[in-house]
């Protein structure tokens, strides 16, 4: 059985101007790496130095800018 799991708590804000590592971006918003994975199927843009993974804040707020919000129909 599965127990009910808290809901995560952001820990942070986001900035335009900031460049992030996946990681640091991921323990601000406090989604664990299955949460991490589906904002990068979803098409959070990430660029990659090496082997290390960045986003920018300004992709990061146009992503969730573009998301519908509750109860808005989603265009075709």
């Amino acid at each position: 059985m599965r127990r009910n799991q808290p809901t995560p708590q952001p820990r942070g804000s986001i900035h335009a101007d900031e460049l992030l590592p996946l990681e640091v971006l991921r323990q601000r918003f406090g989604i664990g790496n299955k949460g991490m994975a589906q904002l990068r199927r979803a098409g959070l843009p990430v660029r990659r130095f090496g082997r290390q993974g960045y986003v920018l804040g300004r992709d990061v707020l146009d992503f969730f800018g573009r998301l519908p919000a509750d109860g808005e129909e989603v265009e075709p």
